[in-house]
């Protein structure tokens, strides 16, 4: 083999290597494109899930936040009559007071 025969076999070596490392380069790019579609497929499947876990939340919360104001209602309804009934029978008593002193 003469050193042109070396030369140009590099050369040719040269060549492919160079077509390897486009095409992988090529690849590359295409491995990065897919994984950043793949990432930008993800967060929005995690946007979608999150909003969907917050909107729970937030009814839980305010089904939660509508018991508490029923039970604080009904506590209020009974407390009022209980006034009612006690202050009903505070004007009993005064008016049996106050016929007892009209009436001895």
């Amino acid at each position: 083999m003469t050193d042109t025969d070396i030369l140009e076999s590099l050369k040719k070596k040269e060549d492919e290597l160079e077509l390897l490392l486009q095409e992988a380069r090529g690849k590359a790019v295409q491995i990065k494109e897919k994984a950043l579609d793949e990432r930008q497929n993800i967060l929005s499947s995690l946007a979608v899930e999150l909003e969907a876990q917050r909107e729970a939340f937030r009814k839980a919360q305010l089904a939660d936040l509508e018991t508490e104001v029923r039970r604080i209602k009904e506590d209020a309804h009974r407390e009022a009559e209980r006034l009612n009934a006690e202050a009903e029978g505070n004007i009993d008593r005064a008016v049996e007071a106050v016929l007892k002193v009209i009436i001895p």
